[in-house]
């Protein structure tokens, strides 16, 4: 498959995508989910209640991620691809690898993000504070633990993840198929879905490690009690290492090049047909003219001729004559 084949680089994104899609919820639930309304301050806790308005479905984010995948798609493909092939030689790992940096950047604002949810939270004054919500939809015995905080500054995260898999996982299928032997690209594909799984076990090790030390636990069902920004940086810096390790390994990848398969069948076809075929022009003008002669007559009758042992016979008789000939 090359000198040196980096199949197995997209297992990093994968993971970084499977920590996005779970602990982005989780930031999501303890940040404002309403557009319009009005607080309502508590007379006895730290804190306020909302009324009114209309509460955003906490899962509606992620349609952030699924627009920007339909927005850019053909954006890259008409404008963005084009452009940078023209300034440098722009090929499917070097798409992939733009794809890693994307998914650094949207854990990077993940991790401003939250640095601004817990300043809001940490500056509520006391009783009655605006800073501090109720209604935490993931934990509805919470109390106030939600940051007033609109959930929509996390549009910007959203929107890298849905970048960073224009690159990374469209480019990936694209080297998955157009990499392998035509008789194994049903199962490259499926060795490529396989990384989600893999990805899916790496998150749930690596959240293991980050709450082995019981007195600071990163991942809590309480984010104001965890270090949710340490963790979003660490994912991201885990992404950066993944870049360079995929960047040292696909520098000496050496592409195969693949015949597509209609092209494939169309040389087959055009081979399986040889014996009915005339011969060629400069083939037939290195023959005698009573042989091009021959050749033109026997051409001439095999198109009229319907039965295929007819065809035989004639060229049988044909080849016997340019023996003759020469």
């Amino acid at each position: 498959m090359g000198s040196t084949t980096p199949w197995a680089a997209p297992r990093g994104a994968v993971c970084h995508f499977v920590v996005a899609a779970l602990v982005l919820v989780f930031q999501g639930c303890q940040m404002n989910l309403h557009l319009g309304g009005h607080l309502v301050p508590s007379k006895t806790l730290p804190g306020s209640s909302w009324e009114g308005g209309f509460e955003i479905p906490i899962a509606a984010l992620n349609l952030f991620d699924s627009v920007t995948i339909l927005i850019m798609v053909p954006i890259c493909e008409h404008a963005v691809f084009p452009a940078l092939a023209r300034l440098m030689d722009w090929t499917v790992l070097k798409k992939i690898g733009t794809g890693f940096l994307f998914a650094a950047l949207s854990m990077v604002a993940a991790a401003i993000c939250e640095h601004a949810r817990r300043h809001v939270f940490d500056s509520c004054a006391g009783i009655g504070c605006s800073e501090r919500l109720d209604g935490n939809v993931c934990n509805t015995n919470a109390g106030y633990n939600v940051a007033n905080m609109s959930v929509l500054w996390q549009i910007p995260q959203y929107v890298l993840i849905g970048i960073s898999e224009v690159f990374a996982s469209i480019g990936a299928m694209e080297f998955f198929y157009a990499q392998a032997p035509e008789s194994m690209r049903s199962s490259a594909a499926a060795l490529n879905l396989i990384t989600t799984a893999l990805g899916t076990w790496f998150a749930a090790a690596l959240t293991q490690l980050v709450n082995a030390d019981s007195d600071r636990r990163w991942v809590t069902n309480d984010l104001n009690n965890g270090h949710f920004m340490d963790f979003f940086l660490l994912v991201g810096g885990l992404m950066v290492m993944t870049f360079l390790l995929f960047v040292y390994y696909s520098s000496s990848y050496q592409y195969m090049h693949m015949v597509p398969e209609d092209q494939s069948t169309a040389h087959a076809a055009d081979r399986s047909s040889i014996a009915w075929s005339t011969p060629s022009t400069a083939s037939f003008s290195r023959l005698p003219a009573c042989s091009r002669l021959d050749v033109h007559n026997h051409a001439s009758l095999s198109k009229t001729l319907i039965n295929p042992t007819d065809q035989v016979e004639v060229m049988e008789s044909s080849q016997s004559k340019f023996s003759e000939t020469i």
